[in-house]
This record gives structure tokens, sequence and C-alpha cells, in this order.
């Protein structure tokens, strides 16, 4: 009973490895914007062997990459200037997510040490000067949009982040 045990425990962790589909990081979806007039990085992970395609409503071309051993993809978008909202489609031939609502534009991230982690408003006894008037004042014609990293310590470079975008 055990040796049918250890069978089907393998079996199944076999199985699951096999049918790996499409995957991208947490930060490449939904109402994310990508910098104007550049070439945007999209990247992510697939078996090994599969043709990815992405494709985007911004100009209806479809852009390919092929897996490395390990399964990731990355193909460079060409963006065009400020708009949207667009789509992306990204597609292993098994799988195809769709991402929604993406804007065009500028693009600003910024990092480094515990002063970063002020919100745009600022803290209570330390306000951004202007910076509510700017919040406030986006519109579906100039939005903001925010996308948070959760911190995560690492001696190497990692390529996973967690974190999404979010529409203000």
């Amino acid at each position: 009973m055990k040796k049918l045990l250890s069978i089907l425990a393998l079996f199944l962790i076999g199985a699951s490895w096999a049918g790996a589909k499409v995957t991208l990081p947490s930060f490449i979806s939904d109402n994310m914007v990508l910098q104007q007039n550049s070439q945007a990085a999209i990247w992510g992970w697939t078996d090994a062997g599969k043709k990815v395609t992405v494709t985007t409503t911004w100009t209806g071309v479809k852009y390919t990459a092929t897996p490395d051993e390990n399964g990731k993809w990355l193909v460079m978008l060409d963006t065009p200037g400020a708009g949207g909202p667009y789509k992306i489609f990204v597609a292993d031939g098994e799988e195809r997510i769709a991402l929604q609502n993406v804007l065009v534009g500028e693009v600003w991230f910024c990092s480094g040490q515990s002063n970063m982690e002020m919100p745009v408003k600022g803290f209570g006894s330390q306000p951004v000067e202007g910076s509510s008037e700017i919040i406030m004042g986006a519109k579906a014609k100039t939005p903001i949009r925010m996308c948070t990293i959760k911190r995560k310590a690492s001696l190497s470079p990692i390529e996973e982040a967690e974190g999404s975008w979010e529409e203000n």
C-alpha cells in the first residue's frame, strides 16, 4: 500500500510540473503603466520549448519569444506616446492572459532607504507640498496609477516581487 501511495504521489508531482502554463510577475498586471516612446520589457515563465506571443492593442504587432531551459522568456514592446487604456495579450499556445486597462505614459519608480516608504500625500506631520491637489486633480484624462512593491531582502537580484497596480 505504501508503495502504491508513493507511486501515486510521484505521478501527481510529475503531472503538476508537466502542465505549467504561462505566468507573469505580479506587477505585470491589469492597470499597469508602461513608459511612453520606449521599449518596455514584458517577461514571464512557461514550459521550455513553447513559443510565447505577446500582442498589444495599440499596434496589433505580435512579438514572439522562446523560453530558455528554465522556462523564462522576455519581449521588448515598442510603446507609443501617452494614451490608453490598452490591452496586452500573452499566450503560449495553451494559456492566454489578457492584461486590461493598461496605460502608456510617464513612469517613475522610486526606491531606496526607509524615507521612500512615505506615501505620496506624506505622513501626518510631514505633508508633501502640493500632492493633495495633484491627487485630487487626477481624472480620466490625466490619471494616476500606483504600484507598491512589498519589501524583500535579497543578496542577489530577484525576478519576482509582490505588488500590484492601483487606480487612483
